[in-house]
């Protein structure tokens, strides 16, 4: 075994042989992989922790011991508990529809494990980091014995260890130096996104019922900004299968067969259309052919369609997606758009006839186009290993941007197929890759980076589109670099009580493994949620990054207002809360960004010398603030002792506590900032007055920032951009609030600013001033707070008392 220093101090790189050093391929993990292959100079330091290597019948053995009580976490996108100790992974990207808390294997690989040691100190093992797979041995993560981690695989590879160093956020700091955490979301992909792929037409002969989506999502009051376009199948007739747009709030079945609109033949069976979607608010003026996107590619026009309309007789009651945008857009919504890596094979149809012209597809073993089945039937699969094909791909995404299109999201990219036993293709498939990543090699050595590239296509596509705005891309399949082009969702999960517990832990472990932008399908994506699991799901999935809500085209409504008027109020409280935390939340991302620290944190991170906290699976940090939450069938959140990390912690809410929401504490010493309840995004407005919310520790001070710019584009990298760090101190009676430091170009807003000083039990008291100016704030008597304490705890429990007659009477 041999080791050198690289990046930085306290990071290691370890080799089974010098001539394994050599033979290495290289890592796409690192944005620069050369900087994993240079050693530092004058830095003489021994690593504390060596790991032992066995390297024999081709098999790489790797084993770290570390001390007892050590804690495991990482392994990326992983079911199950939140410490990792007695689970094992194996990398290696599979659609696992309907996955358990013992799968062992999901839709991302991340060969990284952060080890917590007993002293709160830490150290991360970055593994099989390389674009080498393998599904006949996979590469195992085995974290089954206590305090070790042995890694199995059968190729030769580095490791990489980053520590250990005083805490979990410095090896993660260090962590992102290496791998570019490079993620600085643009406002738009923090908001609630709504799937939407069940609105369907009932076209009656001469009777189109529909409804205003806007309408109705002002009406109920939910905040949503992006919604996903989920379109299915460009079929060999030219016919369209259209399976979504605007909000899914009826379902209605449109049978064309008896109304003797479509031929039989056309309906259901995967090869022509049997439901176009759409919204009366946009088509009361709108005509003229769809540009498309199907699951299997890119951009058409649907000359078909035209055709389509004339049978119908309908044509004006069909938009083009441009003027469908611009809709979206006035109302202040906006779209993302599913593109899947399958094309259709169909001469005539021109990306297929484009990418065959430049021989971009992946190959059987036998040299020809490997063709699978997906969504549109028969699909050929882009080479995405070729930056030749990678540019093919950025332009038509370029193209389609053109349309109006606000963001695209890559499904099925694991790459996942029907009619497969693997459920993926084969093995021995033929990748002509670059040189830089490896040349030729069969699929098994670019499976697990081959979503991953695929998002990287689509994110320069869409920085070709408008190099001035920061892509919105969202991503299924990924690995160990990922976040430096696309959000994570994690993936076909159900609607159950035991994945609403692991989504608090799959958020968490995401974050440990340098992708601070993810989130589940919060309801579930498979199976019928009830009203209560509803609510609590989307009391925590709307405090996580990223805040989407999905299901299955045969599932029970899952939109906020399906469940009766119980879980509407929860739904929309609950996303209340979540605009009025996105300063803060966006304020986080630029720490994941400059500093890698991830937004949403495991419990024990406010103490990571804490060891009862290590295991703490329903309740998470997002900074200062510690969302705490009952996650359990029958554990009701007024009911549960809330164990809290040393210190001081403030509880308080927004006058919105309800049982199915998530209790909120913040810590002492913290300021945060907080906005007010917006409708979207678009509604804000940089001279809204701003709350802070002071909590002071036991020497009487606070102290947070708040980080501003336009929303979108790349000024901030050229200091348009204000960095606002606040500070508060209490000296005898008075508490002065003001600002620090501020850094950046940006002036600031004119503004009000109001302080909301945290007192305990509930209890606060509010001040206005003049952002910018020195607030100073008289601290009420000792009896006063006790009557503030006592009005607050008397208000919560009318409040809740109230709510408990009419709580669900179904889990």
């Amino acid at each position: 075994m041999i080791f050198e220093p690289i990046l930085e101090e306290g990071v290691f790189r370890f080799d089974c042989s010098a001539d394994d050093r050599h033979a290495a391929f290289p890592s796409i993990s690192f944005e620069n992989s050369k900087v994993r292959d240079t050693p530092l100079v004058n830095v003489h330091k021994v690593p504390t922790y060596i790991p032992s290597f066995e390297c024999v019948l081709g098999q790489q053995i790797v084993t770290v011991e570390f001390p007892l009580n050590t804690s495991f976490y990482g392994t990326g996108e992983a079911s199950g508990q939140l410490e990792r100790t007695g689970k094992r992974i194996f990398t290696w990207n599979t659609d696992a529809w309907g996955y358990g808390a013992g799968t062992t294997s999901l839709y991302q690989s991340h060969p990284w494990v952060l080890a917590v040691l007993p002293n709160g100190e830490a150290l991360g093992v970055l593994c099989k980091h390389d674009v080498v797979s393998d599904m006949a041995s996979f590469e195992q993560i085995d974290l089954r014995k206590e305090s070790n981690v042995k890694l199995i695989s059968s190729s030769a590879y580095p490791v990489i260890t980053f520590g250990p160093f005083a805490s979990p956020v410095d090896v993660l700091s260090s962590f992102s130096r290496a791998v570019d955490f490079k993620i600085n979301p643009g406002c738009l992909l923090l908001d609630y996104l709504a799937i939407i792929w069940k609105l369907v037409l009932n076209y009656l002969a001469n009777d189109i019922k529909s409804f205003d989506v806007i309408g109705v999502f002002q009406i109920f009051k939910m905040l949503c900004d992006l919604k996903h376009m989920k379109i299915c199948n460009l079929t060999s007739g030219g016919h369209l299968a259209f399976y979504s747009t605007v909000i899914r709030i009826i379902d209605y079945k449109v049978d064309f067969v008896n109304q003797g609109l479509l031929p039989i033949d056309s309906c259901m069976t995967g090869t022509g259309p049997i439901f176009l979607c759409h919204c009366e608010l946009f088509l009361c003026h709108q005509s003229g052919p769809w540009a498309i996107i199907s699951a299997g590619g890119a951009i058409t026009l649907m000359d078909e369609f035209v055709r389509l309309q004339r049978h119908l007789g309908k044509k004006e009651q069909f938009p083009d997606p441009k003027t469908l945008a611009d809709d979206l857009h006035q109302h202040g919504f906006k779209a993302i758009w599913m593109l899947d890596p399958g094309i259709k094979k169909e001469e005539g149809y021109f990306v297929y006839d484009s990418g065959s012209k430049s021989d971009i597809w992946i190959q059987t073993a036998e040299g020809k186009p490997f063709v699978g089945d997906v969504w549109p039937g028969p699909c050929v699969f882009p080479d995405f290993t070729q930056s030749s094909v990678r540019s093919w791909w950025a332009n038509l995404v370029k193209d389609f941007i053109s349309n109006g299109v606000d963001g695209i999201w890559n499904d099925m990219n694991e790459p996942a197929l029907f009619k497969a036993l693997t459920r993926t293709m084969p093995e021995s498939n033929i990748h002509r890759g670059d040189s830089e990543l490896g040349g030729h090699q069969n699929h098994s050595h670019y499976h697990n980076v081959y979503g991953m590239l695929m998002v990287r296509s689509t994110y320069e596509g869409m920085k070709l589109s408008n190099e001035q705005k920061r892509p919105i891309v969202l991503t299924r399949a990924g690995f160990v670099g990922s976040q430096r082009y696309a959000a994570t969702w994690t993936g076909d999960n159900l609607s159950t009580w035991e994945h609403l517990h692991m989504s608090i832990s799959m958020v968490v472990q995401l974050g440990l493994s340098g992708q601070p932008l993810s989130g589940p399908d919060i309801g579930g994506f498979a199976g019928n949620a009830t009203p209560k699991l509803f609510g609590r799901w989307m009391g925590v999935g709307s405090m996580f990054p990223f805040c989407r809500g999905h299901s299955e085209a045969d599932t029970v409504d899952h939109e906020p207002w399906s469940f009766g008027e119980e879980c509407e109020e929860v739904c929309r409280l609950a996303l209340r809360r979540r605009y009025r935390f996105l300063p803060h939340i966006y304020s986080l991302f630029y720490m994941a960004h400059t500093r890698g620290i991830p937004v949403a944190t495991p419990t024990f991170f406010a103490d990571p010398k804490d060891l009862e906290l290590r295991t703490h699976e329903n309740s998470f940090l997002l900074g200062p603030l510690l969302i705490y939450a009952s996650t359990g069938r029958d554990q009701e959140l007024y009911q549960m002792q809330h164990k809290l990390p040393k210190g001081i912690w403030f509880s308080f809410d927004f006058e919105d506590s309800h049982p199915d929401l998530p209790a909120l504490y913040l810590q002492g010493g913290s300021i945060i900032p907080v906005a007010p309840p917006y409708q979207h995004v678009g509604e804000a407005n940089p001279t809204d007055d701003l709350l802070l919310l002071v909590a002071l520790n036991e020497n009487g001070k606070a102290e947070g920032m708040l980080f501003e710019d336009d929303g979108d584009g790349y000024e901030y990298t050229n200091g348009g951009y204000l960095l606002t760090t606040y500070v508060a101190e209490k000296q005898s009676s008075v508490v002065t609030v003001k600002v620090l430091k501020a850094e950046g170009s940006w002036k600031r807003p004119n503004r009000r600013l109001q302080v909301q000083l945290l007192l305990g039990k509930g209890a606060k008291i509010d001040a206005w001033g003049v952002d910018g100016e020195i607030l100073q704030i008289p601290m009420p008597s000792e009896s006063e707070v006790s009557d503030l304490v006592l009005a607050s705890e008397k208000q919560l429990k009318t409040r809740i008392g109230d709510l408990l007659p009419f709580l669900y009477s179904s889990p």
